[in-house]
């Protein structure tokens, strides 16, 4: 469980530091604020991130808060994907001794992947169908009172995600 919430924690941590960058070069009003949502929430403080933050004359934002905040989080979770992978195993290869676990029937690596599958599939389906449900015509555009680019939020959650993994995995060996 402690591995658990410090891979989340270092996960958030990493994210919620890029948000605050972000903010102060887009010149947010409250990126401290911003940052420690992303630092509490993880893939949520990114999604509200996303959905709220200053746009540069050449950005767009395309659907509506609901759709906007749906994509983020699902980019975000997806991102801490392999973390979770790495920390089921060793869960799951302590349950397979139990007989007709999915760990005794399919074997760890296998049931492992169900699992990790299980626990990514089912919030960022939720989160993606009701920002479709949600998803209006509007389209934001930025204006050229923002500040300097800075690290694309893709990029800024792929590096908390790798982050997170090799904790995870430096831990779980």
């Amino acid at each position: 469980m402690r591995e658990r919430l410090l891979t989340n924690l270092l996960f958030n941590l990493v994210v919620a530091l890029w948000v605050w960058h972000d903010g102060r070069r887009r010149r947010a009003r409250k990126p401290l604020f911003a940052a420690v949502l992303a630092l509490v929430w993880g893939p949520l403080g990114v999604a509200f991130w996303a959905a709220e933050r200053p746009l540069r004359a050449d950005e767009r934002r395309v659907g509506g808060t609901a759709a906007v905040m749906a994509w983020h989080f699902a980019v975000a979770w997806t991102a801490m994907v392999p973390a979770i992978y790495v920390l089921v195993v060793p869960v799951v290869a302590d349950r397979s001794a139990v007989p007709d676990s999915l760990g005794d029937a399919l074997g760890v690596t296998q049931a492992s992947l169900i699992v990790t599958l299980a626990a990514w599939l089912l919030p960022a389906a939720l989160g993606l169908a009701l920002g479709s449900l949600l998803r209006d015509r509007r389209v934001e555009s930025g204006s050229g009172a923002t500040g300097h680019r800075s690290v694309h939020l893709a990029v800024a959650v792929s590096v908390a995600g790798v982050v997170a993994f090799l904790y995870a995995y430096a831990r779980a060996r």
